[in-house]
């Protein structure tokens, strides 16, 4: 079974209304460790109550992520957890929680959005092909 870590760190600029996400993922199979995923997000957002919309994603390493992709980034203050959730298919493994390729999330969000950045870890569990 291969086991994938992703570390995204997210940071909120309300300044600029600019949402900027960077990422790496480790990929561990069989004792092999050897990093397969970079990605970066610069998108504009509106916020409104808890729910971040309009991801803009770019592929830049490993996946097929493609230009244009939206997500929502629901209850980012929520103690008990938040998620992050693809309005398409073709953003799995690094934004959603909605397909089979991620299956367990793990949010670690500050009481106050505009109070610093956002630090997002998951491990996910799943079959989506490296290139």
């Amino acid at each position: 079974m291969r086991i994938s870590s992703y570390t995204l760190v997210i940071q909120l600029l309300a300044a600029t209304q600019t949402l900027l996400v960077s990422g790496h993922c480790r990929h561990r199979h069989h004792g092999y460790s050897r990093p397969t995923l970079h990605v970066k997000v610069f998108s504009g957002y509106r916020f409104s109550g808890d729910v971040i919309n309009d991801f803009q994603m770019r592929k830049h390493k490993c996946y097929n992520i493609k230009q244009g992709t939206s997500a929502q980034f629901l209850n980012p203050t929520d103690r008990s957890g938040g998620m992050l959730v693809c309005r398409e298919n073709d953003c799995r493994g690094v934004c959603t929680v909605n397909t089979r390729f991620l299956q367990i999330g793990m949010w670690n969000f500050p009481e106050d959005l505009k109070s610093g950045p956002l630090s997002i870890k998951w491990v996910s569990m799943g079959t989506a092909p490296n290139e």
